[in-house]
């Protein structure tokens, strides 16, 4: 971002928050978003077109705000009808589950580094992180596998169901109470399974089955 952030065809709006698309009275073009910064609304015009690409939960809600969705469900929340579609019926959460823990005995120096997150939000790392490297540019998910898992429903072998993900740590990481908040993860199984943890260095597989995943061949 940071390359093109000086473009004078591109502005960038911070801590904004789209809320409805705008379309045109007499047809179904898109001419302009509004958002709210700073508890004030604002809007905002397209010359060409609106691209919306708010992620896979956020942009069927922006839809269905905007008046573009199953009827029945806009019209019980007060909102106009502009077309009555699907929007959000595809939808899925996917379950998952944590995997095994692994402990690392004999990491590095700067693997050491990682015990925990008050060991990482140091000046040194946060000085990294604002030139794109270090830890706290990751999420923590360091590597992905997609399999077929004997379970699938779609018949289509290059369709995936089970996502497999390798991070560099483990729930005790994180000793505050956000992590534990985050993921309702009941106070018996953290005191019992992730409390020991906290300071050695641990990484660990999760597994979610997925409901709409497609692969790029």
């Amino acid at each position: 971002m940071k390359d093109v952030k000086h473009r004078p065809n591109l502005h960038i709006s911070t801590r904004s928050w789209a809320t409805e698309i705008l379309f045109k009275e007499d047809n179904k073009e898109a001419t302009g978003v509004r958002f709210t910064k700073n508890k004030r609304y604002h809007t905002v015009r397209a010359r060409r077109e609106v691209i919306l690409s708010a992620g896979a939960f956020e942009t069927p809600k922006l839809l269905m705000n905007s008046g573009i969705g199953p009827a029945a469900d806009l019209k019980r929340h007060g909102i106009r009808v502009r077309q009555d579609l699907p929007v959000g019926q595809r939808v899925y959460e996917h379950g998952g589950l944590f995997g095994p823990i692994f402990i690392i005995r004999n990491g590095t120096p700067r693997e050491r580094n990682l015990l925990s997150l008050e060991q990482v939000l140091t000046v040194d790392e946060i000085l990294r992180f604002r030139n794109g490297t270090g830890p706290l540019t990751s999420n923590s998910i360091e590597s992905l596998l997609y399999v077929k898992s004997p379970y699938a429903a779609d018949p289509d072998p290059g369709m995936p169901d089970v996502e497999v993900m390798q991070s560099f740590t483990s729930m005790s990481f994180d000793s505050s109470i956000a992590t534990r908040l985050a993921y309702r993860l009941p106070d018996s199984l953290v005191r019992e399974y992730f409390d020991p943890l906290i300071g050695v260095l641990t990484g660990s597989n999760h597994h979610h089955r997925e409901r709409a995943l497609k692969l790029v061949k």
